[in-house]
């Protein structure tokens, strides 16, 4: 059987949701959340590098895929 087709929201009911899902009471502002999360996430990226070097995987060179990033945005 096969899925029922997805309902595409008009505009006025998109800006209808907007602010419905609210922050709970003494939460943390998203820019501190997402900031937490973001190093979380780098930690992890990093940890995950460092055991495929260690397994021979991947050789860990000045030219990682972080500072090809870093680079880019320096100009």
């Amino acid at each position: 059987m096969a899925a029922p087709k997805q309902k595409q929201l008009s505009r006025e009911e998109i800006h209808a949701l907007c602010g419905s899902l609210k922050r709970k009471p003494g939460d943390k502002p998203f820019a501190e959340q997402w900031a937490e999360h973001k190093r979380a996430e780098m930690e992890l990226e990093d940890s995950k590098l460092v055991r495929m070097n260690r397994a021979g995987l991947l050789p860990l060179t000045a030219n990682s895929s972080r500072s090809k990033k870093k680079s880019k945005s320096t100009g």
